[in-house]
């Protein structure tokens, strides 16, 4: 058998971007980003050595005449693949589906979970999730989690919150109240709660639970917030403002850019933040271990997940 020079993958993309004729709806055929596509593609062309299409500025990308017959041969090797696979035995568990429930954290969900969810689901389809990501702190979370018929979640809550017997703590990340570093004109440690109370702030949208967890935080140091410019809705939102230097604002690490936090100092620790595992797992054991181990290894083995070492 030759090593060949492609992925299974990387076909079932080519041809839908063939029968889509374009990037964008390739992407939302196949349930991932634009950028997923463009990527696969190019890895296609560099390991077969040819350019498959041809791509103009401002102009719909085509199929070049290697791309026409490889995509011909592509259909003939598909149809080939699909006889040989009729030769399966047929059984009723081949055709089992497992859906799971998952409560997880709206930043863990968007910038570790997301990106890595189209390959996990293509490698086990018997496996469906169905996501809820949310805003949840602390003891509000966990009695979601209690009142709720989800099967697991992942999520973070504020250190020393109480967990019961199934929850687990993986990792802690910092926490506090984060500015552009042309906020900071000292290096001799943390501003004081006054100093802070005058500086812009930006705070979650009015009479949340978001808000609400962000201002009894603030009580608790004597910070009084005088100054808001901004309560967006979203914590990607939120951090841009404050990569442009347009505020402060209560984030964990984890939820500014990595490519940011140069540029983004922390002015005031508050207490740090747990990422916690909870699971009642429902359905076949299994396929719940696989979602596990990939839920749990897209955040905690991302290098780009700020855990703290101490």
């Amino acid at each position: 058998m030759p090593n060949l020079p492609f992925t299974l993958r990387q076909l079932e993309i080519f041809e839908c971007l063939a029968e889509q004729r374009g990037f964008r709806k390739a992407a939302e055929e196949l349930g991932i980003s634009q950028a997923s596509v463009s990527n696969q593609i190019r890895e296609l062309e560099t390991q077969l050595g040819v350019q498959l299409l041809s791509r103009g500025a401002g102009q719909r990308s085509s199929l070049t005449l290697e791309g026409l017959a490889f995509l011909d041969d592509l259909r003939t090797f598909r149809n080939a693949a699909t006889k040989l696979a009729s030769h399966r035995r047929q059984t009723t568990e081949s055709s089992e589906r497992t859906r799971f429930r998952i409560l997880v954290g709206r930043g863990l969900m968007d910038r570790y979970i997301r990106p890595k969810l189209d390959e996990f689901l293509y490698r086990h389809p018997s496996i469906e999730c169905d996501f809820s990501a949310q805003l949840p702190h602390g003891a509000e979370a966990l009695k979601k989690l209690a009142d709720s018929s989800f099967d697991c979640a992942l999520l973070h809550v504020i250190d020393g919150t109480v967990l019961d017997a199934r929850m687990h703590c993986l990792a802690r990340i910092e926490h506090g109240i984060y500015a552009h570093r042309k906020f900071i004109d000292r290096g001799d440690g943390f501003p004081d709660p006054q100093s802070l109370s005058k500086l812009p702030f930006i705070l979650p949208p009015a009479g949340t639970s978001a808000e609400r967890a962000a201002l009894d935080t603030f009580a608790e140091h004597g910070i009084s917030p005088i100054n808001i410019v901004g309560r967006p809705q979203y914590f990607e939102v939120t951090a841009s403002m404050i990569e442009r230097g347009l505020g402060v604002a209560i984030l964990t690490n984890a939820m500014i850019r990595p490519e940011a936090r140069k540029d983004i100092a922390l002015l005031y620790r508050l207490r740090d933040w747990m990422l916690v595992w909870c699971e009642r797992p429902s359905g076949d054991a299994q396929s719940f271990a696989v979602l596990k181990a990939f839920l749990i290894s897209a955040v905690v083995n991302d290098p780009d997940y700020p855990t703290l070492t101490s």
